[in-house]
C-alpha cells in the first residue's frame, strides 16, 4: 500500500515523492498557497497509479490561484487533478482545503456571459475508479468572488468526477463552491460516471 502523507513529517513518510511535495512546517492558520505541491502530488500519485494520501490532522491547505483561460491574463496553471487512477484513497483526517474565492469574474465571450477566471478545483478526477474520499472540509469561499451581471456560474467546482466508477465520498463537509460541490459528468470517449455513493456528505451554499 503506497501511503502518501501530506504533512511537515519526516520525509521517509513521504513514499518517495520528495521530489513532488513541499513539505512545510507552519502554524494551521498561516496564509500559505499549497496549490504547487497539491498539484506536483496528484501528478506523482497519478503516475503511481493509485495509493493512499493521508493529510496531517486538522491542518488547512490554502489554494490561493485563480484560473484565467484567454489572454491577455492567461495563467498556465492547473487543477488538482487525479488521472487514471484504480485504487486511490484520499483521507483528508479532518483538514480544510481553502479555495482562493476574493476574485472577479469579468464578462466576456460570447453575449458577455463567459468569463475567463475560474476557480481550481481542489479535487479533479478522470479516468479513475475505486475512488474514496473522506473525512474534511472544502471551502470554495464563494462568498467573497464577484462577477459582472451578465456572467453565468463558472466551473469552479469543489469535487470533479469525469468517467470515473466505484466512488465513495464520506464524511465531507463541500461548501460555497461558485460551481457545484460535487459534479458528475461522462468523459470525452463518452465513458459514463458510474456507481457514485455519498454518506454523511454535506453539500450546502453551492
Amino acid at each position: 500500500m503506497r501511503v502518501h502523507q501530506v504533512a511537515a513529517v519526516a520525509s521517509h513518510h513521504l513514499g518517495g515523492l520528495e521530489d513532488h511535495l513541499e513539505i512545510v512546517q507552519r502554524p494551521v492558520l498561516r496564509r500559505t498557497d499549497d496549490h504547487a505541491a497539491l498539484v506536483r502530488l496528484a501528478s506523482a500519485v497519478s503516475r503511481a497509479g493509485g495509493g493512499t494520501i493521508r493529510f496531517a490532522r486538522g491542518r488547512r491547505y490554502r489554494i490561493d490561484q485563480v484560473l484565467a483561460t484567454r489572454e491577455p491574463n492567461r495563467v498556465d496553471i492547473g487543477h488538482v487533478a487525479f488521472i487514471g487512477c484504480n485504487g486511490l484513497t484520499i483521507d483528508l483526517n479532518g483538514a480544510t482545503i481553502d479555495v482562493k474565492g476574493d476574485f472577479h469574474r469579468a464578462a466576456g465571450g460570447r453575449r458577455g456571459r463567459q468569463s475567463s477566471a475560474h476557480a481550481v478545483i481542489p479535487l479533479f478526477f478522470e479516468g479513475c475508479s475505486n475512488l474514496t474520499v473522506r473525512n474534511g472540509i472544502m471551502n470554495g469561499n464563494a462568498g467573497l468572488t464577484t462577477a459582472d451581471d451578465s456572467v453565468a456560474e463558472g466551473p469552479g467546482h469543489g469535487i470533479l468526477l469525469i468517467g470515473c466508477s466505484r466512488v465513495q465520498l464520506e464524511d465531507l463537509h463541500i461548501h460555497h463552491f461558485t460551481g457545484d460541490g460535487v459534479y458528475i459528468r461522462a468523459a470525452r470517449n463518452r465513458r459514463s460516471s458510474r456507481d457514485i455513493r455519498l454518506a454523511n456528505a454535506r453539500l450546502t451554499n453551492n
